[in-house]
């Protein structure tokens, strides 16, 4: 079973050189996971403050995603070992 999102992300507020304000970037992502729910569990398990528990488990699964599927070229290679390990320490306090 397959979940499909949209991912929004729209710029509110310039660092103080141009404006920027209301650009957005948007793409659509399918994942096996119910990327909420995961949300709802870092969060409610306190791994990291309520504020950031979205951006943790949303983050994870957008890069987990991309780094699975490209795991064995060159550009990933070396950094999936550790993020595979980095993704059971985290699974390991939920």
């Amino acid at each position: 079973m397959s979940n499909k999102y949209r991912v929004i992300l729209q710029h509110i507020a310039d660092s103080g050189e141009g404006s920027r304000q209301g650009r957005t970037l948007q793409f659509d992502i399918v994942s096996h996971d119910d990327i909420i729910d995961i949300a709802d569990i870092v969060r409610t398990k306190a791994i990291v403050p309520d504020d950031e528990a979205s951006v943790l488990a949303v983050g994870m699964k957008l890069l987990g995603q991309v780094v699975l599927k490209h795991r064995k070229e060159l550009a990933f290679a070396d950094f999936w070992p550790h993020f595979e390990s980095f993704l059971r320490s985290v699974k390991r306090s939920v």
